[in-house]
């Protein structure tokens, strides 16, 4: 069967070198990347707020062929209609898949800022 992978965009810029090596081995994965423009698991075991959880807007859609996969499907999809139409894509495709779900940032966060912001401070160890 064919290897499938959802990653958030803040991991996928870890290992997004990766996909050089797929290419030159010719592996064929389907690989989604949803794209929040920001590192959200640091709200949840960090303080909130610092500007490194911002991500650069990376184009995430354009990296296989900028990283020599050749004949891979590249997508980049913003709504369910979308999305769908990517998954009859790919069911069509017998190569490897990039799709890159564009996520309005708060619509990706499934915890209350509150919430997070009461975890961070019962994990903190005071000082002092």
């Amino acid at each position: 069967g064919r290897t499938w992978l959802v990653t958030g965009d803040g991991s996928h810029q870890l290992t997004l070198n990766e996909l050089a090596v797929m290419g030159r081995y010719d592996v064929t994965p389907v690989i989604f990347v949803l794209n929040n423009g920001l590192y959200g698991v640091e709200d949840v075991i960090s303080e909130r707020g610092h500007g490194y959880d911002d991500l650069a807007p990376v184009r995430y859609h354009l990296l296989p062929e900028a990283l020599g996969c050749k004949g891979w499907l590249s997508l980049r999809v913003c709504t369910v209609a979308e999305l769908d139409a990517a998954l009859d894509a790919i069911d069509a495709h017998d190569g490897a898949a990039y799709v890159e779900v564009l996520i309005p940032g708060e619509e990706s966060q499934p915890l209350p800022g509150e919430v997070i912001d009461r975890g961070y401070k019962v994990q903190t160890p005071v000082v002092g």
